[in-house]
């Protein structure tokens, strides 16, 4: 009797819902399951914090560029006083 092949045989594929209760580890990246305290790969601790969304890098950049058409023409006016 092989006992490798009766823990695989336990643990049917139908046995494990997909019902996208599964995300990506915050610190290493690998996928976890939703509930768990800590992270059985990288053996760090989860807490709600850790999974913000990260900021658009499109968003970013529209601020970055509206900073700059604000900026412009205070920048030209100083620099034509400085001719």
């Amino acid at each position: 009797m092989t006992y490798g092949f009766m823990i695989l045989s336990m643990y049917d594929d139908d046995d494990f819902d997909d019902d996208g209760y599964d995300v990506p580890c915050p610190h290493c990246g690998r996928v976890i399951f939703e509930g768990v305290d800590q992270c059985p790969h990288c053996r760090e601790y989860i807490s709600s914090g850790d999974f913000r969304k990260p900021t658009p890098k499109w968003l970013v950049i529209l601020i970055v560029l509206t900073i700059v058409s604000l900026l412009f023409p205070t920048i030209s006016v100083l620099l034509n006083m400085l001719r």
